[in-house]
Order: C-alpha cells, then structure tokens, then sequence
C-alpha cells in the first residue's frame, strides 16, 4: 500500500542503520511519469529553522511514517522479533552444549513458571494491613476474595476467618515460649512463614 502525506504534515524517519527517529515535515509532493510507470516522493524539511535542509524520501535511508504510533509499532515487532531470535538460539545452545536430558529438564522449568498464576500468592502488605489494622483494612484493603467485587466491606471476624484458611495450622512447637506463633503461612515455593492472629 502506498502512503500518501499531506503538504506540512509531520513525519518521521526511521532509519535502517540505526535505531533512530528523526522527524521531519512535508514541504512537496513529487509525481513521476516514465515508461516504466508513475511514481510519488516527498521532499520534507529536516532541522531547526536556521538549519533545516529539505530532502527527498527516495534519497533517504530510512522509512517514512506518518505517526510516532506507526513507528513504535513497527519498532516493538522488530524488538520482539530479535528477542524471540536470541532466546531461540540460547534454547539450541542449552541442548548442544549439555544435553537432551538438561534441556528437556529447563523447557518444564519455564513451563512450570510461566503458568504460576499471581491469584494463587498472597499480597504482603495486605496480609499485614489485616493482621495490625483489620478495622481500617476494611475500608482500604477489603479485596480477600477476588470473586468479590471492589468496595464490599469485610466484617473483623470476616477477615480473621480468610487470614485463617490461608494458613496452616501447625501445634505449639516443643520448647517455644508463650505467644510464639502457632500458624504459618504456606509461601509460594513452600516455605512456611510464621505469623500471630490475634481474635
């Protein structure tokens, strides 16, 4: 498809040899008739007033864009092309380099990784919003359950009994002192987290 630009309308240059957008403005239109067919250019002005020069888009090494949005979309398809390429080529290294066994072995690590959901971990500041303040976490912090909709208030008693599900019960420790925690959090690699509720 052939872009048309309008006369003083904005433009911008991508360059081919490096990374750069250079933007310019419309200043002619340039219509060829040969024996092999009609053609269009543009001439636009690049640079500052006291030092613009007026170019031809033929004569440029670069690609002409009429939006800053067009060329962020070509440049993130470009990036993301590279990358997918470097990652592929790591990924062939990995098996030549150590063996099927190994790279069999990282392609369910990255599985296994890429499918944790971010549902399934509990937020921090939330946790200790409700532990210290459960009163005002209900105003600020009520998202417990994510089927609840934003701005449902959680009752204390609410709050303790969610607090509650998420942990595991485990007995007094021998040995611990008096008001130690008796209940741990199951972290997302599996660690238990002590922590004190207090009703």
């Amino acid at each position: 498809m052939e872009k048309t630009f309008e006369i003083g309308q904005v433009v911008f240059v991508l360059s081919e040899e490096k990374q750069t957008v250079v933007p310019g403005i419309i200043v002619e239109e340039v219509m060829k008739k040969t024996m092999n067919g009609n053609s269009v250019s543009w001439k636009m002005k690049v640079g500052p007033p006291n030092k613009a020069e007026v170019f031809d888009t033929l004569k440029i090494k670069g690609e002409v864009y009429g939006t800053l949005e067009e060329v962020k979309v070509v440049m993130t398809q470009r990036l993301n092309e590279y990358i997918e390429k470097l990652a592929t080529e790591a990924a062939v290294r990995v098996e030549n380099w150590y063996g099927k066994e190994i790279a069999s072995r990282q392609k369910e690590i990255e599985a296994n990784t890429s499918t944790m959901s971010a549902d399934d971990r509990i937020d921090p500041n939330s946790l200790i919003a409700s532990i210290e303040n459960p009163t005002q976490s209900q105003v600020e912090a009520p998202k417990f359950n994510p089927s609840k909709p934003l701005g449902v208030h959680v009752s204390k008693e609410q709050t303790i009994a969610h607090l509650k599900s998420m942990v595991l019960e485990n007995e007094t420790p021998a040995g611990s002192l008096p008001g130690e925690p008796s209940m741990f959090i199951s972290g997302p690699n599996g660690e238990r987290i002590p922590v004190n509720i207090t009703s």
